[in-house]
């Protein structure tokens, strides 16, 4: 997935997925505001995935998450 794009429909916000970026099938990948923070406190990943999750992010703002559909993703 490296090289990957994901932005809101609107264009405001806009994430490349990181150089060597490999998602196995069946993992999840969380794009978080704070990548340290969410490692630290997020104790229902460790329980819900205890083989690890894949973290990226670090955003001056919070997403609108409420709505999935407000996001795409794409390999430009």
């Amino acid at each position: 997935m490296s090289g990957w794009v994901v932005q809101t429909r609107d264009g405001k916000w806009k994430f490349w997925l990181k150089p060597g970026t490999v998602l196995p099938a069946g993992w999840c990948l969380f794009l978080v505001r704070d990548a340290a923070r969410f490692r630290e406190r997020a104790t229902w990943a460790k329980r819900e995935y205890p083989d690890g999750v894949f973290v990226q992010g670090n955003f001056p703002k919070d997403l609108p998450t409420d709505d999935t559909s407000a996001f795409k993703i794409y390999k430009p």
